[in-house]
């Protein structure tokens, strides 16, 4: 009888303590509209909110809801805390915003979504170059192309034939970082590039012939060429 009385008493305190621990749960709610750039409400556009200070060990609170009809959209019951709330559309952009959810009272928060700015265009400037055999003889069609070497770069890659000198010219190239390649039968000479705006950006190529990576020795003088060239472009 006595083990039947212990026992009851600890599931009265577990219950008590449960009830007391849901009590003092603080929570509060969040409203609020999502609008576009002309201050129109954005029907179905979703809605995610996160809390932002969960503590050691503790998941973060998560909730997801759209808007309704009017761009209105509201969480309730959301645990006393910081949020992050985003809203994102396709067609017209996304918003977020930072609040503070407080017991028992009510947050507003106002979302007004904003394209993507799309990035400035690049600054253009021109290369000029010189395709040669090795003893310094120009070579007449040769075709060269000049391509980007940083991912993601949205510049196609350029191509042209040097004249009857061994000359050739690209004009308006977006400033950057190329790969410069001419190419012969039974030929080929290939540089790195930075092109730089408003500037003639000079490069000599130098046939090898296919297959053939050079020697030591000739990796030495295009490095001296190359930097001959960087240095004469840095006082243009």
């Amino acid at each position: 009888m006595k083990k039947v009385f212990l026992v009851l008493i600890a599931v009265t305190a577990m219950l008590a303590l449960s009830f007391t621990a849901t009590d003092a749960m603080a929570t509060g709610q969040i409203v609020g509209g999502v609008l576009d750039a002309d201050g129109n409400g954005v029907a179905n556009a979703p809605v995610m909110l996160m809390q932002t200070n969960a503590g050691r060990g503790e998941r973060p609170y998560r909730a997801e809801t759209a808007t309704n009809e009017r761009g209105a959209f509201g969480f309730d019951e959301v645990p006393a805390g910081g949020y992050m709330v985003t809203a994102m559309t396709r067609e017209l952009g996304g918003a977020r915003a930072e609040l503070r959810v407080i017991d028992d009272e009510v947050t507003q928060v106002r979302l007004v979504l904003q394209c993507r700015q799309e990035e400035e265009d690049p600054g253009v400037g021109a290369v000029v170059g010189m395709v040669q055999t090795p003893d310094g003889a120009g070579v007449v069609a040769a075709r060269v192309r000049l391509t980007p070497m940083r991912r993601g770069d949205r510049i196609r890659p350029m191509t042209t034939e040097s004249d009857r000198d061994g000359n050739f010219v690209f004009q308006e190239v977006p400033e950057g970082i190329y790969m410069v390649e001419a190419v012969v039968r039974g030929g080929i000479a290939t540089t790195r590039l930075e092109v730089v705006a408003e500037r003639r950006n000079q490069v000599v190529l130098v046939l090898r012939r296919a297959g053939d990576r050079g020697g030591d020795d000739d990796r030495g003088d295009r490095r001296r060429e190359q930097r001959e060239r960087f240095e004469r472009n840095r006082q243009d």
